[in-house]
């Protein structure tokens, strides 16, 4: 039985959560990044993805929409409704909320700054299915969840600890583009 430092063990629902993720790790830039969209970028993205109209307000762009708007495969006939923008916006609040990255095989921070900068230079210019690709990527494990690795299941814990990067990012080494 995973207990959390009090030595409360996991409720039902803890024990249910277990085994999923929201966060995922992928391979992007100069090595592999980790993408989470914590509550804080979940909010700010759906406030810089412009105004809706519903009834008699006005809010952001939920997420949802956003997501729903990607072209899972990189198919544009299949969706695209989510503009370039608004990917760059989820690729980079995404990087921030997911603060980290294994680059040349050595675990480093990834700030704010960091990731303005590297969706800048590196996504400014590339083929749509990249951006498309990241931002899919970063939604679809925020919204729907992915399975977490043997790794994250055993040393899942409340509150939960740092995140783990998966074994084979360290031998990931990406050309810079």
């Amino acid at each position: 039985m995973t207990e959390w430092n009090p030595g409360r063990p996991l409720s039902e629902y803890e024990q249910r959560m277990r085994p999923w993720r929201g966060d995922v790790w992928v391979p992007a830039f100069d090595g592999v990044y980790r993408l989470f969209l914590p509550y804080a970028q979940m909010l700010e993205l759906e406030r810089v993805c412009g105004p809706q109209v519903h009834g008699d307000h006005r809010d952001g762009k939920s997420s949802f929409a956003i997501l729903a708007g990607i072209p899972k495969d990189g198919d544009s006939r299949r969706g695209g409704a989510t503009t370039r923008g608004e990917c760059l916006n989820v690729i980079r609040l995404a990087l921030i909320g997911g603060g980290e990255a294994i680059v040349r095989g050595e675990r480093v921070k990834v700030s704010a700054t960091d990731a303005a900068r590297l969706v800048g230079a590196h996504l400014s210019d590339a083929p749509l299915t990249e951006v498309w690709r990241l931002a899919h990527a970063a939604l679809d494990a925020r919204i729907n969840g992915r399975p977490a690795t043997p790794e994250e299941f055993e040393d899942f814990r409340i509150p939960s600890g740092p995140p783990i990067p998966p074994a084979w990012a360290f031998g990931n080494v990406r050309a810079a583009a």
